[in-house]
């Protein structure tokens, strides 16, 4: 099962050797996956993680336990989005809305057993911020100096 989609066994094949085909070919330091199935795939075929290839996981779940990687924070997104469906009731919105809103809420990094850590120093983030996405804007940015 990839992202969630059960795969026929020659299309997971299929898989399998194009990413290790890929790996192979790119020799990325790192890659970002969202199926859990690269683990194993790149320890069948003797590459090491994090030593040989950083791997991280950008929705982490139970089945990477473990991994490094982004938490979306489950909880939050449900807390927020039930939020806003009360705020709909609440204010008498039904139905399909004329200019749908999105909520954004960032997820945040885990250092997991599967990269290496960073050396580079991080600059914190602000003690306080707002709602607004500035904050994170300017801090984001930082990293790259």
């Amino acid at each position: 099962m990839i992202s969630g989609l059960p795969l026929r066994p020659e299309t997971l094949a299929a898989s399998r050797r194009n990413f290790l085909d890929w790996v192979e070919a790119e020799k990325p330091d790192a890659v970002i996956v969202t199926f859990y199935q690269a683990g194993e795939w790149l320890r069948g075929a003797g590459i090491r993680v994090p030593q040989d290839i950083g791997l991280a996981h950008l929705g982490l779940t139970p089945d990477v336990e473990g991994w490094s990687g982004i938490d979306q924070d489950p909880a939050e997104i449900g807390a927020a989005a039930v939020e806003m469906l009360v705020g709909n009731i609440l204010h008498n919105e039904y139905g399909v809305p004329g200019r749908p809103r999105i909520l954004r809420l960032p997820g945040s990094w885990v250092q997991g057993k599967t990269t290496r850590p960073v050396p580079k120093r991080v600059p914190a983030l602000p003690q306080s911020h707002t709602h607004s996405h500035e904050w994170f804007e300017k801090w984001f940015w930082k990293l790259g100096d």
